[in-house]
């Protein structure tokens, strides 16, 4: 029965995240066409100095910072009320009606809760991502994430600690959070 719960939960919230994630992943793709003019012609003054696609890029900055923002507050707002409406309010009548026990309703709205803050978050570093190979080149990335393990040696140079001393207390922070 808690697959069903789960089931359910996911496809009632699917629709308001997915608009929110399609309409962040459209923005970085839009936020490709600016981004791979200045790649194709090299340092472009008009680019930075104003003018039509300067405020074209400057819009689509704006609204793609308001997604990331919007992403991040409807997914905590939207779980919030999902989790008070469907066990605390008038749909609990309902669902505590259900043939299962109280303690699977709520592990199923936590449950969903994490799988749509990560999703959320793997949203948004995708969405990171594209703009990244829009401005920098893919050739380029690759470079930059070859140094990655020189940067997490230095890390360990600098403070005597590894990264994933750090990282998984941290996530566990994040799941406890929710």
């Amino acid at each position: 029965m808690f697959v069903k719960l789960m089931k359910y939960e996911m496809m009632s919230t699917a629709r308001v995240f997915g608009v929110c994630y399609l309409a962040l992943l459209a923005v970085s793709l839009l936020l490709l066409i600016p981004f791979h003019g200045v790649l194709i012609n090299g340092f472009d003054t008009d680019f930075y100095a104003g003018g039509a696609r300067g405020m074209f890029t400057a819009t689509l900055m704006m609204i793609y910072i308001g997604l990331i923002v919007a992403v991040c507050v409807v997914t905590l707002i939207f779980i919030i009320k999902r989790f008070h409406v469907n066990l605390l309010g008038s749909e609990g009548y309902l669902m505590m009606t259900l043939p299962v026990s109280t303690w699977e309703l709520v592990l199923s709205k936590v449950v969903a809760a994490l799988i749509w803050t990560f999703l959320s978050a793997v949203a948004i570093v995708v969405s990171m991502f594209i703009i990244g190979i829009g401005s920098v080149g893919l050739n380029e990335l690759r470079e930059i994430f070859a140094h990655i393990p020189d940067m997490l040696g230095e890390f360990y140079k600098i403070t005597g600690h590894h990264v994933s001393e750090y990282v998984f207390p941290a996530i566990l922070m994040c799941i406890f959070g929710v």
